[in-house]
């Protein structure tokens, strides 16, 4: 999350066998766009591929404040998530909806964040499941409505509930899958759930890193990397 100069991040991705998110993606990211600190860090729970790159940020940049779903060894005690927490920064407002027990931990802990900047809302949602959606979904009702999601679980079929999914009903869905993963993110199901409501669904594994922009107008450009540039192979080169 980019605005007015400095930069937020909400989860660090996975570290693995010789590629670590946080070095690979994030930090390489971050140093191109001249940033060398975090003036915020959510990390929405311990699991790693959330959590798994926060090592990286934190040997590699500056961390400003940081709020955690459930404390991680790579980041020593931080402040938990907690429902009702309100945080201003660039003209841009975090709103916590989730959990409502700090700590709590594990996926149904994720730490859940609505962001709002330029009268567009974006609903940040971890790895919660279909419990946590009722949860949500009593509390909130149709105020849960936003204008772009961050599909829970990648896609998960434990999550993404109908109920869920209407009453957020985002005009833009978002799904962070890789390619040909082992689960079958996102479950085709679950993409025909947001598509029912009107949603704009786009996925990681086919268009790459995704870019969303808020103009100062709520104006919302969404723009996926391959459909910017398309593979090294769709070049031409002229001889």
């Amino acid at each position: 999350l980019e605005a007015g100069g400095e930069v937020a991040a909400y989860d660090a991705g996975p570290a693995g066998r010789g590629s670590d998110t946080g070095e690979g993606a994030l930090v390489s990211f971050l140093r191109h766009r001249g940033y060398r600190e975090l003036s915020w860090l959510i990390v929405s729970h311990e699991d790693p591929s959330h959590s798994g790159g926060t090592g990286e940020l934190v040997r590699n940049l500056d961390i400003g404040q940081v709020r955690v779903g459930e404390q991680a060894v790579t980041l020593g005690e931080r402040a938990l998530c907690s429902a009702g927490e309100r945080i201003g920064w660039q003209e841009v407002e975090f709103e916590f909806l989730w959990p409502r027990q700090p700590g709590k931990g594990g996926d149904e802990g994720s730490c859940v964040v609505r962001v709002h900047a330029a009268g567009a809302s974006i609903l940040l949602t971890g790895d919660i499941g279909a419990a946590t959606e009722r949860r949500l979904v009593r509390e909130h009702g149709a105020a849960l409505a936003t204008d772009v999601v961050i599909v829970p679980n990648h896609g998960s079929n434990r999550s993404s509930t109908v109920a869920f999914v209407q009453a957020s009903a985002p005009r833009h869905a978002l799904i962070s899958a890789g390619y040909r993963n082992r689960y079958g993110f996102p479950r085709p199901e679950v993409v025909q759930r947001y598509q029912a409501v009107g949603a704009d669904v786009r996925i990681t594994a086919a268009e790459g890193a995704i870019e969303l922009r808020v103009l100062r107008d709520g104006t919302l450009l969404i723009d996926g990397q391959r459909r910017r540039h398309g593979r090294y192979y769709h070049r031409r080169v002229e001889l």
